[in-house]
């Protein structure tokens, strides 16, 4: 993943000198999730982040503006700039508002990305059971995220991890099918 940021940020400096800046906002939306997941340091990301924000607004790219809500929401969660973890709600984003917004516009893709990042604040703070349950509300995001394939990596691994961990409080017997599933993709 590191690897791909001098690769994205080339990118996205491509698709502004040459006008084609939904390119450009789109692989910024890319580099801001690998830097993210690359392990790149939260406080600087962040403020990066808003910077690529400020442009997608500027430029008037307000689909991948609003795709972008999430990713800058989670990483503030893990700043600990939410009240609740778990929960998609602060200073840039209530995920209860953009849901909304998913389901008035048919935006699948958007409510995919919402539950992708809540997904992962539940089980980063260990609340397995709401994991699952935010799982199974994304349970079609091979068919509703644009065929991000990393997207749907991501969905299994995380909905299988928190499967196995209740299978471990609970016993198998419940998650048994689950856990194949998750594995067998």
């Amino acid at each position: 993943l590191q690897s791909s940021l001098p690769c994205l940020e080339q990118a996205i400096n491509t698709g502004l000198s040459t006008g084609n800046n939904e390119a450009a906002m789109v692989n910024a939306q890319y580099y801001q999730g690998a830097s993210l997941a690359s392990g790149k340091s939260l406080g600087p990301l962040v403020d990066e982040m808003n910077e690529y924000a400020t442009q997608m607004f500027n430029l008037n790219q307000n689909f991948i503006y609003t795709l972008n809500l999430p990713l800058r929401q989670f990483a503030l969660n893990l700043l600990g700039k939410s009240a609740d973890p778990v929960k998609l709600v602060g200073e840039v984003m209530d995920e209860g508002n953009l849901l909304n917004l998913a389901e008035e516009n048919g935006y699948s893709s958007l409510r995919g990305v919402v539950y992708k990042y809540r997904m992962w604040l539940e089980v980063f703070f260990g609340e397995y059971e709401r994991a699952v349950e935010t799982a199974e509300l994304n349970k079609n995001v091979d068919k509703d995220n644009m065929g991000r394939f990393p997207t749907v990596v991501n969905h299994a691994f995380y909905y299988g991890l928190s499967a196995l961990v209740l299978a471990r409080r609970q016993g198998r017997s419940k998650w048994d099918d689950t856990i194949k599933r998750t594995m067998a993709q």
